[in-house]
């Protein structure tokens, strides 16, 4: 089956610009997705993270099906920086970090670690980290990261980071 590689001269005029800028850097998320509760104060927050390519916006529905059972969450649905992912063909994209290889059997931590994208993981870090001080700030409630996929895994790196006094659970789909 032949594979099919998107290159820069095949996109349209529009996106060329778009992807040659973010060749060189990070291209600043789409505005975050708030849902709050909707009658009663929220008596939680969710900060979801979404995954590689993937947009906030993409879990409205479950968060609105969730609500049914848990109506007073308030759930913040943060969007990735578009950037190029190395393994992906250099395909511009919101993700929380480059994924530089798909080979996870490196034969060594030194070759894992060239692998892995630091400053891009510690960027996002960051700004996960900071949402949560932000909620904390408005609201005296509890706090969850949660994320699906790549989500999962800044969910993971940047919740248990945090002291369990800011952070009250880590919940990652498919994460890792």
């Amino acid at each position: 089956r032949p594979t099919r590689m998107l290159r820069l001269r095949a996109l349209p005029v529009r996106f060329a610009a778009v992807a040659r800028q973010a060749m060189s850097s990070r291209i600043a998320p789409a505005p975050t997705v708030v849902l709050d509760a909707a009658e009663q104060p929220p008596v939680a927050t969710v900060i979801w993270m979404h995954g590689l390519g993937d947009e906030g916006a993409s879990f409205v529905d479950m968060f609105d099906f969730l609500g049914q059972r848990v109506p007073n969450l308030r759930v913040v649905l943060p969007n990735a920086p578009q950037q190029p992912v190395t393994a992906n063909g250099g395909f511009v994209m919101p993700a929380w970090y480059d994924i530089r290889s798909l080979d996870d059997r490196n034969d060594s931590v030194e070759k894992w670690e060239a692998g892995v994208d630091a400053e891009g993981i510690a960027e996002s870090v960051a700004r996960i980290q900071q949402l949560a001080v932000e909620e904390s700030e408005r609201a005296s409630l509890p706090i969850f990261f949660g994320g699906f996929s790549q989500g999962g895994a800044m969910a993971l790196e940047a919740g248990l980071r945090l002291p369990s006094d800011v952070v009250s659970g880590v919940i990652s789909f498919s994460g890792y």
